[in-house]
């Protein structure tokens, strides 16, 4: 009779374990995403290449990571991306973006995608 009692319980922990690896799907269409323009601006003048630092600052999210994408349109060009990397967000919920190999008097804009509306900070 022992050996009965020990094979429900394993059954028992077997299932509990498989429950605990079931996975829910999630309706995306629950989730709210927002498109910012930060709008043109020219880079200044000085010979040679320019880096540029902008940063997102979302309105909600503060003190989180968030799901936000940046990408930089230069010279309204959306067929060439210049170079650029987002840096990794730190916890504050802000996202910085550098783009890199800019020339004098270039327009720049970066566009955000995400899960929060946000305002654009030159940084550099």
């Amino acid at each position: 009779m022992a050996i009965g009692n020990t094979e429900k319980r394993v059954k028992k922990l077997e299932d509990e374990v498989k429950a605990m690896k079931a996975c829910y799907n999630t309706a995306g269409s629950l989730v709210k995403m927002y498109v910012t323009q930060m709008g043109e601006i020219t880079t200044g003048g000085g010979a040679g290449w320019i880096d540029m630092v902008i940063r997102f600052t979302p309105t909600y999210g503060q003190g989180h990571n968030n799901l936000i994408s940046l990408v930089p349109i230069v010279d309204r060009n959306t067929y060439y991306i210049a170079p650029y990397a987002v840096t990794p967000q730190d916890g504050s919920g802000a996202v910085d973006i550098t783009i890199f190999s800019l020339v004098s008097s270039q327009k720049v804009d970066v566009i955000a995608s995400g899960t929060s509306p946000g305002t654009f900070t030159r940084i550099q």
